[in-house]
């Protein structure tokens, strides 16, 4: 059996990405597009869509939060609804390096205890982010993701000032190039009226590849939607799905069997008496199972599974439910 099959047209939904400064009419153009595409819904972190509510009929859902923004897109998974706009990407990026500070700050050894970021935190900061993207791409549901814009620098000699270099979409910084079309919004006045521009600075179908749309709608990315003919949206493998197939490339030898477990040391796994004590503390918080528990434990410690809690974190995370930095919406 051959791995190479005869190549078709699987994308089924639209993932759009946009960003710009503020006024550049992020919201507007993703609210006109959005409503060529059917029944709209939004993930809205600063209420920049209450100005368009009598213009534009839409669901939304107002939070900062990834945790809440991830319950949100479990929801719409299971609706009605033909398109979701997140706007904007860029809180809900900023969203979980502050989660991870406050747990620094707060970590139980007072030694341990720091309020920036170091270089090996991006790795697990990243992970619940990148878990929440690669469901908006593999959604069985038109994607509009909106962002801020950041200007990028670098420095010329010690003494001198910056010099910019470009910009790019605020937010993690693989985030601009997963959807299939991006698109960079830019407000100029032509002198009678202010005009929204939409300059196409990525198309994989590249119908639009190099143009600049003024006052853009749906119309302009009609030709896109043409190409669509999947079924259902085909679904791209994750980075954890990845790594579990290629963890053969770094197999190591068998080895003597472990030691028994009472002489594991302070890194391995909690037992399952300590996971029992960590639910019937949970419980008596308002928790009644673990996907309760699990997307505020997946942002401040990483752990999918309470089997993969160590013991290491285990009184922390005990602290968080009984004080309440972990607490059930």
């Amino acid at each position: 059996m051959t791995l190479f099959q005869k190549a078709t047209i699987e994308q089924a939904k639209l993932k759009l990405g946009m960003y710009g400064e503020t006024g550049s009419g992020k919201t507007y153009t993703a609210l006109l597009i959005a409503q060529g595409l059917g029944k709209i819904a939004i993930i809205d972190t600063e209420h920049g869509s209450d100005f368009y509510a009598n213009r534009f009929t839409f669901d939304r859902v107002n939070t900062r939060s990834l945790v809440e923004a991830s319950q949100a897109l479990t929801e719409i998974e299971k609706s009605d609804y033909d398109v979701l706009i997140v706007d904007s990407i860029t809180h809900l990026w900023e969203s979980v390096q502050n989660a991870y500070i406050e747990k620094l700050k707060n970590h139980p050894i007072p030694e341990k205890r720091r309020e920036e970021l170091q270089f090996q935190d991006w790795k697990t900061i990243k992970r619940p982010y990148k878990e929440f993207i690669f469901r908006l791409l593999n959604l069985n549901k038109h994607v509009i993701i909106c962002g801020r814009l950041q200007s990028e620098y670098e420095g010329i000699a010690k003494g001198q000032e910056l010099r910019k270099t470009g910009e790019r979409m605020k937010a993690e910084v693989e985030t601009p190039y997963e959807p299939h079309i991006l698109i960079k919004m830019i407000q100029r006045d032509n002198g009678t009226a202010v005009e929204y521009l939409a300059k196409v600075e990525k198309d994989r179908s590249g119908l639009l590849s190099g143009k600049t749309f003024t006052m853009p709608t749906f119309k302009d990315f009609a030709p896109v939607m043409d190409m669509l003919q999947g079924k259902v949206q085909v679904q791209i493998e994750t980075e954890v799905e990845t790594t579990q197939k290629d963890t053969a490339l770094f197999k190591e030898p068998d080895r003597p069997a472990e030691p028994p477990k009472s002489h594991q040391q302070p890194e391995d796994f909690i037992t399952q008496p300590q996971q029992r004590r960590l639910f019937a503390i949970a419980k008596t918080k308002g928790f009644t199972k673990w996907s309760e528990l699990k997307p505020a434990i997946v942002i401040i410690y990483g752990y999918e599974e309470p089997a993969h809690i160590k013991v290491k974190d285990y009184d922390a995370i005990i602290q968080d439910i009984e004080t309440g930095n972990i607490k059930k919406e």
